[in-house]
């Protein structure tokens, strides 16, 4: 009765499942201390409901992540080397500058099954009381920034063609850019291929995983730059006595590489979003916290909170404070149903009891 009342965020849902210290807790969980204005416990402190359906969907869903990222890393690595080759064959710098792009491909896929890997482990310190989560958005944050980088040195290249054209055999660009078109058209099919929730939760749909995104951007730059290489091939092939055309190529790649920065900006967003806490998009609230008030025997409702520790796990917690400490068991049960309602399954409820 007379023990201290813990810190508020003690005992927010540890989604890695870290149970040796008091500031754990397992996975998809509801939990609640109860105290007194004056800041001390006058009941039990902790509730729980543990999600186990919640659990399986999680690990089910990094598992389908990482052999899509798997296939996806094998196939854009065998198509690079037959590029890098086929590029030096045909003296085409746009082929071996489409390798390059695939060598991001790679990277990025390579970055992102590590941080897979990684932030499923559990923490071993204190340190990390989140475990490694958010290692999967630095990890979507360093695959954008290496699109940026890639783009950077193709637009720089293109403009010293446009200055300085160089004959190349573009029949041999053609083949290759059809193989690559072909190659990427499949890994976006095996990286969008996801199943969707059905239980109206859409914070846990498969398709916002930054991972997945991550990748599937790297793909989509990396078809628009073999399409451009096509078109350019094709048209400098078809023109091939006319030195003229060998200007389309660094043309479209000036074009295209603009799509790529643009098609970037949500991916960005969302990071930013994550990076700073902002209340997860498509989650109202305002009209949460209005709801937990309207519960009967509410109070106030204070130290509310509504944040992402990655796309698939957003967090609430609030302080609810009651007059009556019989009303506990319902005030928290309906407090998680309203949290639920909202696509939130780890939620932390701290029962306030408010004194004369």
């Amino acid at each position: 009765m007379g023990d201290q009342t813990e810190p508020l965020l003690d005992g927010v849902p540890d989604t890695f499942g870290n149970e040796s210290s008091s500031s754990s807790f397992p996975r998809d969980d509801q939990e609640a201390a109860v105290v007194a204005d004056d800041g001390t416990n006058t009941i039990d402190p902790a509730i729980r409901c543990t999600l186990d359906e919640g659990e399986s969907q999680h690990s089910g869903a990094r598992k389908a992540t990482i052999r899509k990222l798997s296939l996806c890393l094998l196939l854009a690595l065998l198509f690079m080397f037959v590029e890098i080759f086929g590029g030096i064959w045909a003296g085409s710098l746009a082929i071996i500058t489409d390798a390059a792009h695939l060598l991001a491909d790679v990277s990025g896929f390579g970055v992102s099954l590590m941080a897979m890997w990684y932030s499923a482990r559990q923490s071993k310190s204190h340190s990390y009381s989140y475990g490694y989560a958010r290692i999967e958005t630095l990890a979507a944050l360093a695959s954008v920034l290496t699109v940026w980088l890639v783009t950077g040195i193709l637009v720089w290249e293109a403009i010293q063609r446009i200055q300085h054209p160089t004959p190349v055999n573009s029949f041999m660009m053609v083949i290759l850019a059809s193989i690559g078109i072909v190659i990427n058209i499949v890994l976006m099919v095996v990286l969008g291929g996801h199943g969707h929730g059905h239980d109206g939760h859409h914070h846990h749909d498969h398709g916002h995983d930054l991972n997945l995104r991550g990748a599937i951007i790297h793909v989509i730059g990396d078809l628009i730059q073999s399409v451009g290489v096509f078109v350019g091939g094709l048209l400098m092939w078809w023109h091939r006595d006319s030195p003229s055309w060998l200007i389309v190529d660094p043309i479209c790649t000036l074009l295209f590489a603009c799509i790529v920065l643009w098609s970037t900006s949500s991916l960005i967003r969302d990071i930013g979003d994550i990076l700073m806490e902002r209340s997860p998009r498509g989650v109202d609230g305002a009209m949460i916290q209005r709801e937990l008030q309207n519960i009967e025997g509410v109070s106030r409702v204070n130290d509310f909170h509504v944040w992402s520790l990655t796309p698939t796990v957003p967090l609430l917690a609030a302080h609810l404070h009651i007059e009556d400490v019989y009303e506990q068991p319902r005030v928290l049960y309906e407090a998680k149903q309203v949290s639920s309602q909202h696509g939130i399954d780890h939620s932390t409820f701290e029962i306030v009891l408010s004194t004369a």
